[in-house]
């Protein structure tokens, strides 16, 4: 009797950058520490086949060798431009943070080469290329820099930070000259400003997305610039992205449940399936609400 012929596993391409959920996470435990995506377990790592074909490699060296090779680069014929080596680099990174999570000291001590390599290429082209490095240091609330215990480094930590011109265009910067700007603090402006973030590192050809590619990412791919007469095609496109991160129900998450508590509060009679629909309303036109007011001073206050 012939055997039937062993299933192939199909890797993704690794040229193709893959669609990132937003991390619903991050909303009901703030210490969420990545987006990434999901840790694998040590047992899911000692497998020579992972689930799903997620990582092509499996050591702790294999990881490194990727992650440094991506930070050297492939160089301008790389096809499609630069997504590869991301790809590259996110995946070794991701690597290398499972096993350090899963106890592997010499994980972390490659962790923290790659990522010590990473900063210092980036203060250096800050230096070199400030006017490029800026266009997106600006509108940053927190970047990534080197620094260390002695005064030295403390001093180099402040002048890094004045070179990326940290937060001049953010919408969550200091007020400039009294001027009301929205507080992160709160838990609609912290969603909106996070949201608005995930979608804009999607700002780019579906072509280079590896499919599936949901209709989120679709929007995210044709959004303009962030501005007072734009902010509604980026509402739109947030919601689209939590309802997908929340399988089609925010209100059911406690982190966002909260920013519908008048309509929890609504008349006793109605039913719980018409209390759920009025939270899920009003988070939606609270996160609009949140969007248009980030919004308008990035588009007031930008130089």
């Amino acid at each position: 009797m012939k055997k039937p012929a062993a299933k192939k596993t199909t890797l993704p391409d690794p040229a193709l950058l893959p669609v990132m959920p937003f991390p619903v996470s991050a909303i009901n435990a703030p210490a969420y520490p990545h987006a990434f995506g999901p840790v694998q377990t040590p047992e899911e790592m000692a497998q020579h086949v992972p689930p799903k074909g997620r990582w092509r490699e499996v050591t702790v060296e294999a990881a490194a060798t990727k992650a440094l090779a991506a930070l050297v680069g492939s160089g301008p014929k790389q096809e499609p431009p630069h997504s590869g080596t991301a790809q590259h680099l996110r995946e070794g990174l991701a690597r290398l943070r499972d096993h350090a999570l899963a106890g592997d000291a010499n994980a972390m001590r490659w962790l923290g080469i790659v990522l010590s390599e990473a900063v210092a290429d980036l203060g250096e082209m800050a230096r070199r290329h400030p006017e490029i490095v800026r266009t997106w240091s600006r509108k940053q609330n927190v970047i990534p820099v080197l620094t260390g215990r002695n005064k030295g480094h403390r001093d180099e930590l402040f002048t890094d930070l004045a070179a990326f011109a940290v937060g001049e265009d953010s919408p969550y910067r200091v007020n400039p000259k009294g001027k009301k700007v929205p507080d992160i603090s709160t838990p609609a402006n912290r969603l909106a400003g996070m949201l608005c973030d995930h979608l804009s590192h999607y700002r780019f050809s579906v072509e280079i997305m590896r499919p599936p590619v949901p209709t989120w990412a679709r929007m995210a791919s044709k959004l303009p610039e962030l501005t007072a007469d734009t902010w509604e095609d980026w509402a739109d496109a947030a919601w689209e992205c939590l309802l997908y991160a929340s399988n089609d129900h925010p209100e059911a998450q406690p982190g966002l449940a909260k920013l519908g508590t008048r309509a929890a509060r609504k008349d006793g009679l109605q039913t719980a399936p018409t209390r759920a629909a009025n939270v899920k309303a009003e988070i939606r036109q609270t996160l609009r609400e949140a969007i248009q007011k980030i919004a308008a001073p990035t588009c007031a206050y930008s130089e």
